[in-house]
């Protein structure tokens, strides 16, 4: 079997066609089997039963599934001739060739959607590829990026409305400094509300460079809707983001590749020494993030996909919860669409064993609730009843009855209920013999 991704960007520009496939995955966890996709411009409009009808394209000894997005690319950057970092430091003639190359490479890859933050030669190679006359994934593009020395709270809301004339599809915010910086907050509170406000009044989406749980919490209340990084959220505010539809993009692997690639970026602007040593000090931070998030929204099966072909970072990226791990380039035809059956099938069952658990823990409370209540009744009637024996109330006690009190009785505490199990077993283990059942008679 060999596995087909499907690419409306390239292929469906406005005409309708249809695709016979052996397998479609439709992405929301489900196989079918011997099916048609129509497809009318760069939209699935059906999935039917395959009939004798002969379909545009014949893939039925195929795997199609939808293509893939990538949430956070630069692909205007790559490495020179001499092996080192370019990030537009160059023509943008040779810039755009670049960015050609790199989503063309992407798209071969099973990246259908690919959003990029941000350059402007972005939008000359979304337009080209949008136009048909290149290859290429559906880009979508902020063409520039906010920053905190961008102007005033005012400059900031002229520069979202500017743009999105020009076209961005998103605003991309650079509210911390880079990690390789210290990643603080750089942006003033009141150029956070701006811009994120902003946005939101124009029904922009605002993606924000973030690390600290205090400065993600105003960008969310000020109404952005997507976090990049976060190395150092915490629980409260990885709930807030789930509660509000945040969406979270940790760029889990991004510091592997920098790290992984030391020699080509050293030196360049803040890839210093002590810039390396910043990210890999992050590094266990970004894992306990993606572990937390995982915690919030435990229904989510992950996948992570790499260019690293790293089994130390494969092992690393299951044990804080991913599903499986796959390198770039090296997806066999079946690899792929058993991986993601396997992570569905393995998050259900681990759901249901959560539930199993759950639901043990909380019988397991209702019996000792139940237990309790039915121990701490008739205790709580004899503490009454011996009272009332010491204190003389019922007659006078025999001498050996009259020891009572110190021995025991006085050790239960009427208003600790949750004392008088544990001592009521104490008092009784110790006063065997003390009090003695005797036949009388009663007169009516």
């Amino acid at each position: 079997m060999k596995l087909c991704l499907l690419a409306c960007a390239s292929l469906c520009a406005a005409q309708s066609v249809t695709i016979h496939t052996g397998t479609l995955i439709d992405g929301k966890g489900g196989v079918q089997r011997n099916v048609v996709v129509s497809v009318e411009g760069s939209k699935i409009v059906r999935i039917q039963p395959a009939g004798p009808a002969k379909s545009t394209y014949d893939l039925s000894s195929l795997t199609l599934m939808p293509g893939w997005i990538d949430t956070h690319a630069h692909p205007n950057t790559h490495f020179d001739k001499n092996n080192r970092f370019v990030d537009g430091n160059e023509p943008v003639e040779q810039e755009a060739l670049y960015e050609a190359g790199n989503l063309l490479a992407t798209l071969q890859a099973g990246f259908t959607t690919v959003q990029t933050l941000a350059a402007p030669v972005d939008k000359t190679v979304r337009d080209a590829i949008n136009a048909g006359a290149l290859p290429g994934p559906r880009v979508l593009t902020s063409i520039h990026q906010i920053h905190d020395n961008s102007g005033d709270p005012a400059k900031l809301r002229e520069l979202v409305r500017q743009w999105k004339a020009e076209g961005a599809d998103v605003i991309k915010i650079f509210a911390s400094a880079s990690i390789r910086d210290g990643g603080k907050q750089t942006m003033s509170d009141a150029q956070i509300a701006a811009a994120c406000g902003e946005s939101k009044a124009q029904g922009m989406r605002a993606v924000v460079h973030v690390y600290t749980a205090d400065a993600t919490r105003k960008v969310i209340l000020a109404g952005c809707t997507g976090i990049e990084h976060g190395a150092f959220l915490d629980d409260a505010t990885l709930q807030l983001m789930h509660d509000r539809g945040i969406f979270f993009d940790p760029n889990y692997l991004v510091f592997h590749n920098y790290l992984d690639n030391r020699q080509k970026y050293l030196g360049i602007g803040n890839y210093t020494e002590a810039g390396f040593a910043k990210m890999e000090q992050v590094l266990p931070e970004i894992g306990k993030a993606l572990r937390r998030a995982r915690a919030v929204a435990p229904d989510v099966p992950l996948i992570v996909l790499t260019g690293l072909d790293d089994e130390a970072l494969a092992a690393e990226a299951m044990k804080e919860g991913a599903q499986d791990y796959l390198i770039k380039g090296q997806i066999e035809n079946r690899a792929l669409p058993r991986a993601l059956r396997h992570a569905i099938e393995r998050q259900r069952m681990q759901g249901e064993a959560n539930q199993i658990r759950k639901l043990q823990l909380r019988l397991k409370d209702d019996f000792l609730s139940h237990v309790s209540h039915e121990l701490r009744s008739p205790l709580t009637a004899i503490y009454q009843f011996v009272s009332i024996l010491v204190d003389g109330l019922a007659g006078e006690l025999r001498p050996e009855q009259a020891g009572l009190d110190e021995a025991g009785v006085g050790q239960i505490d009427p208003e600790r209920p949750d004392l008088i199990e544990r001592r009521a077993v104490e008092f009784c283990a110790g006063q065997v013999g003390v009090i003695e059942a005797r036949r009388a008679q009663v007169r009516a």
